[in-house]
């Protein structure tokens, strides 16, 4: 065949394959798919290095090798714990080197809590809520809601009187839907539909009901310090959110901080009281050539996840005054390095990552 009669089969070809990308709503996984544009207009950009606002974190590895250890709890003693894509929950004593399996839970644990009683809750992807009590017993509190699974299991907390409140971030992209992932908010924020929910769980009884849905890939959650309330990363839309949980306007939300500077993840309070944010950095290309647009989404929705999130994710660390909800410090390791949730221990901020193979630490002063 000559070249021009070659390219101009090849053209053709592309062609039909882009048309049929961008028309056809099953994606080849076998997952419906029918996204909905964003305007992206009003996202500021990612603080650089000469904002006003931005500390340089010092991270420096605080472990071996473990595999993508993404949220991380410390109990009373600065004992650290962490959970692993291998299905393991990691422990590293007050003061020690080495880190040694506490439990093994299946699954892919993502958000952590320790309760009142010192009890560890899990968030496990594809599992449910589960909880390891001291001697590394693991206990399936609950893994439905009104008959149905929980999809995506990912931020936990409990209140004063123990009753749990999980994030279910999709119920649509999560390991039952489309097996081992990097991340599933990629493929959610894609569609850019409220496929998640809030669930309140009794831990006495294994109940569980839900305070609200129509979220938008809700990520991690701390209790506000009334307690009548939870605060929460709603990732696919770079907002942090209030949900009631009491009160008249019990399953209620109001927008806390509605365009965030980054993609939000991990939530935590530091000694002080303010309110620490993990955040990877805006993709302009992203932001401008693909989520404005069906056309875009659906050409990237049929590519590997593999080829986007990876070891280049970049982030930082917005410390936000719980008064104003406004972001007045950023912490930012010059190497690029995305924390995914982070913890206080003394005058130490320690990092998990989604991506990574290390626990990193830096002074927090």
């Amino acid at each position: 065949m000559p070249v021009s009669r070659l390219f101009q089969f090849g053209a053709a070809m592309l062609a039909i394959v882009l048309v049929a990308i961008a028309t056809v709503n099953l994606m080849p996984f076998g997952v419906a798919f029918d996204p909905v544009p964003m305007a992206t207009g009003h996202l500021p950009d990612s603080p650089a290095a000469n904002d006003q606002r931005v500390t340089r974190a010092e991270w420096e590895p605080a472990s071996g090798p473990l595999a993508q250890p993404e949220d991380i709890v410390a109990d009373a003693s600065g004992a650290l714990f962490v959970g692993t894509s291998d299905g393991l929950i990691m422990r590293r004593a007050a003061q020690a080197d080495e880190w040694t399996v506490f439990a093994e839970v299946g699954g892919r644990p993502l958000g952590l809590f320790l309760d009142h009683d010192g009890t560890l809750l899990v968030a496990n992807n594809s599992l449910g809520v589960q909880r390891v009590f001291s001697d590394g017993t693991v206990d399936l509190i609950a893994d439905t809601v009104n008959g149905e699974k929980i999809g995506l299991p990912n931020g936990v907390v409990s209140d004063a009187e123990g009753m749990i409140y999980v994030t279910d971030s999709s119920t649509r992209y999560n390991r039952g839907t489309l097996g081992p992932q990097p991340t599933y908010a990629l493929p959610d924020l894609l569609e850019g539909r409220p496929h998640g929910r809030l669930i309140r769980i009794d831990p006495a009884t294994g109940d569980t009901e839900m305070v609200t849905d129509g979220l938008y890939f809700p990520n991690s959650l701390v209790l506000a310090p009334d307690g009548r309330s939870v605060i929460l990363a709603e990732s696919s839309r770079f907002r942090l959110l209030r949900v009631w949980i009491e009160g008249p306007e019990a399953g209620q939300t109001d927008v806390l901080i509605d365009a965030l500077p980054g993609n939000p993840d991990g939530l935590d309070y530091d000694a002080e009281g303010m309110l620490l944010l993990t955040l990877y950095d805006h993709v302009e290309a992203l932001n401008t050539l693909i989520l404005p647009y069906g056309f875009s989404r659906r050409i990237l929705m049929s590519l590997p996840r593999a080829w986007f999130v990876n070891n280049d994710l970049s982030g930082f660390v917005a410390v936000i005054d719980l008064d104003s909800f406004e972001i007045v410090r950023v912490l930012r390791d010059a190497s690029g390095f995305s924390p995914s949730n982070v913890v206080q221990v003394g005058n130490v901020l320690y990092s998990g990552t989604l991506v990574g193979d290390r626990v990193v630490q830096a002074p927090y002063l």
